[in-house]
């Protein structure tokens, strides 16, 4: 079976998937190779999946919100602006940093 990759999956798919493995695995069914050919994703996401159920419970098993959490420690507005100023008006030497351009 072809394995797809399961970033195109919807999230109601992949937890779906997620716990099919585990009743698969839990159950003796067959082995995380086996798993993963079955459900037609990698032996890494079938592995990944029953370490943490392993490790966490059915909780360790479900999804989570991804990307960048907001006022995670990043930089307001003001100084944003500020740094933008900054690399308008001058290099990076003038501001004694080695470089000759910003993306060094």
């Amino acid at each position: 079976m072809q394995k797809n990759d399961a970033r195109t999956y919807s999230n109601d798919t992949l937890q779906y998937i997620r716990i099919q493995i585990i009743e698969f695995l839990k159950n003796k069914q067959g082995t995380q190779g086996q798993a993963a050919e079955l459900f037609g994703v990698s032996i890494r996401f079938v592995n990944k999946i029953w370490g943490k159920y392993k490790k966490e419970g059915t909780q360790g098993i479900e999804l989570k919100k991804r990307g960048v959490k907001k006022n995670s420690g990043g930089i307001s507005e003001e100084q944003r602006l500020e740094i933008q100023e900054k690399i308008n008006k001058n290099t990076p030497d003038h501001y004694g940093i080695s470089y000759f351009l910003w993306t060094s």
